[in-house]
């Protein structure tokens, strides 16, 4: 009958360390897993405005909207930025994609002045005529 010894220190450590490195190997892996599906997933995922950075889907698709909307819009008029959520943040990156133009937030007193509308999600505003855009930005004619 075999005899059955005591755990030994180097044992232990053997199995410990076997033990912490398929912890992290799983733990590796889960976040490699995680990272690509974000990864491929990024083009419909929408952040908050405060986590939004240049060259990000986010902001590229933003200045893409703009961009084309500055072929219809006159250098200097006043544009609103249509957006439910009145988001701040979402106003100021307009504000600075567009600096030839005075970018007027929705509750702004500006919006009475503006003559085009800029609505950069799905939603569009209540008045105006669309003039220019596609799936996810417009630019609507108010006057």
């Amino acid at each position: 009958m075999a005899s059955i010894h005591p755990p030994t220190k180097a044992r232990l450590r053997t199995v410990g360390l076997a033990l912490l490195v398929l912890w992290t190997g799983f733990g590796f892996g889960r976040e490699v897993l995680r990272a690509a599906i974000a990864w491929h997933g990024r083009a419909t995922y929408r952040t908050v405005t405060i986590l939004w950075r240049f060259d990000t889907v986010q902001t590229e698709r933003l200045q893409r909207c703009l961009d084309a909307a500055t072929a219809v819009m006159p250098a200097g008029s006043t544009v609103a930025l249509f957006d439910p959520e009145d988001d701040f943040l979402r106003w100021r990156w307009t504000a600075y994609f567009l600096p030839a133009y005075d970018v007027a937030a929705s509750k702004d007193i500006e919006v009475a002045k503006a003559r085009y509308v800029v609505a950069s999600g799905r939603q569009r505003p209540p008045s105006g005529t669309r003039v220019l855009g596609g799936r996810g930005c417009g630019v609507y004619q108010l006057r």
